[in-house]
């Protein structure tokens, strides 16, 4: 029987010792799925082959791991940076959009402006010069700027403010270089050169208006109808004349105040002549054709 023993134990030799080393050996299968933990991984053995692509998150990432370092350059945009956590920065030589900067697009404060230095322009309260004057912000037309080369012929009286309202007189003490003393104001009844010269009448009547023109003892009135006139007694009775209108001649009486009603028509461009007690009238249109304007001189004889 030793002998038979024997004679397995040698026909079985490699069988048992195979045994032996897998019964001494500490590998064994692990019992399902998920049952590996840090304690069954040795320290530093994990390698990037190891993890599937794709498979580690952003919880897998401790705070602060990423460093500059782990950042390829330029690899960030403006996406993916919360703008909300970055401070100001404190010095910008150059940029986009800027508070204060050297060189801007846009800045609130820069010492160029779409690459023309700060010293090319002009801030609202400098003040304006040559025919200009106050600030930029408000610019008003300077004293004395304005001449004769600056107005046209659409100006009136009214425009300037010390002429009478409704008309085209300037108050001057001048006209052309001839002093007013010197003048003979044609538009104004109460001027004449009669009061000069005895026997003498000067005036300039606008039939449009209603001025009274006196002539010793006659009187003409405008109506206020462009071209139409009335002759009037001025001493408080009647006198008789002749009137030559546009060539027509006619024997008339000039009646006192309200009875003084008949009404005459010179029209545009015409003229009218009148005489009587010793008084001769003449009436010729002031400016040449289509005109309601007249000049109006008489003589006392």
């Amino acid at each position: 029987m030793k002998n038979g023993f024997s004679n397995h134990i040698r026909s079985n030799i490699v069988g048992y010792v195979a045994l032996f080393v897998a019964l001494s050996a500490s590998a064994y299968a692990l019992p399902g799925k998920n049952t590996v933990d840090t304690g069954d991984i040795a320290n530093g053995q994990v390698r990037s082959r190891d993890i599937g692509t794709g498979q580690v998150r952003v919880t897998d990432l401790a705070d602060g791991s990423v460093t500059s370092a782990k950042v390829a350059d330029n690899s960030l945009t403006g996406a993916d940076v919360a703008e909300s956590s970055l401070g100001q920065v404190p010095s910008a030589q150059a940029a986009d959009t800027a508070t204060s900067a050297t060189s801007a697009n846009t800045a609130g404060d820069a010492n160029t402006l779409d690459g023309i230095d700060s010293t090319g322009f002009l801030v609202t309260n400098a003040q304006a010069g040559g025919d200009l004057g106050g600030p930029l912000s408000n610019l008003q037309i300077a004293s004395n700027a304005v001449g004769t080369n600056e107005v046209d012929a659409s100006l009136t009286g009214a425009d300037i403010a010390n002429a009478p309202s409704g008309s085209d007189q300037v108050n001057a003490d001048t006209i052309d270089g001839t002093d007013g003393s010197d003048l003979i104001r044609r538009d104004d009844n109460q001027s004449t050169l009669g009061r000069d010269i005895p026997g003498f009448f000067s005036y300039f009547m606008d039939t449009g208006g209603t001025n009274t023109f006196e002539f010793g003892r006659f009187e003409i009135r405008a109506t206020g109808v462009a071209g139409q006139f009335k002759v009037c007694a001025n001493a408080g009775i009647t006198h008789s004349y002749v009137l030559y209108l546009n060539g027509v001649r006619s024997a008339q009486t000039a009646q006192v105040n309200s009875n003084c009603t008949t009404t005459f028509n010179a029209g545009d461009d015409g003229d009218f002549e009148i005489s009587g007690d010793a008084l001769i009238v003449f009436g010729v249109s002031a400016n040449g054709s289509a005109n309601s304007d007249y000049n109006l001189i008489g003589f006392q004889l």
